[in-house]
């Protein structure tokens, strides 16, 4: 099973498919780096409560046809228990293939180490760029983008954290939601969906 957020999944909700995922890759332009596994997707499962306007509740799960078989580079993931903290000060890990400064999308996978902000100061930069006062809820997790940010095609990525610190332990804290359009806004924060907050939903559709 995985998690991801809705708006790209909700497409693929009737007929899943269409949809390919490939595990253990790094170079999507090259075949021969390394050995990969692709999975093909039984089933969709977007949250009930999922809202294009507001972007609450961004969160779904993929079910795949067959078991996927674990590897060196192809490993499960912990859900976080809602104890772990994931407000202030702490660092989490972001992955993907998504757009870079001139808008290109990557072939390797990037990586990007930022802080987790609070709800409070995430609320407040994106009032000040125009949304409600209520846009931020506490089923959101922000990241401080002063030295770069998630982009187009990162959407549904993890953000990923050790806990304890230092251990050998890697928990998914975050799912990618949306940041500023422009991806360069050091001052916007992006925002993630705080998966502690849906550990109970997506394990009861983990089956």
């Amino acid at each position: 099973m995985l998690s991801t957020q809705n708006y790209c999944s909700s497409c693929y909700r009737v007929n899943p498919a269409p949809l390919r995922l490939s595990f253990g890759d790094w170079d999507v332009s090259n075949n021969n780096d390394g050995p990969y596994i692709e999975g093909k997707v039984e089933k969709v499962t977007v949250h009930e409560s999922y809202s294009r306007s507001t972007l609450q509740n961004d969160v779904a799960v993929l079910k795949l046809t067959t078991p996927l078989q674990y590897s060196d580079r192809v490993q499960p993931i912990c859900l976080p228990t809602s104890d772990i903290p994931t407000d202030g000060e702490l660092q989490a890990t972001i992955t993907g293939w998504g757009r870079d400064e001139s808008k290109q999308l990557k072939t390797i996978l990037q990586e990007l180490t930022s802080t987790i902000t609070t709800n409070k100061l995430c609320g407040e930069r994106w009032n000040k760029n125009g949304a409600p006062s209520s846009f931020i809820v506490d089923t959101m997790m922000c990241m401080d983008a002063s030295d770069g940010d998630s982009c187009n095609g990162d959407s549904g990525g993890p953000a990923v954290m050790q806990y304890p610190e230092g251990s050998q332990n890697y928990v998914q804290v975050g799912i990618v939601s949306f940041g500023s359009g422009s991806c360069t806004d050091k001052d916007l924060p992006g925002v993630y969906t705080r998966v502690s907050k849906y550990r109970d939903w997506i394990r009861q559709h983990m089956n």
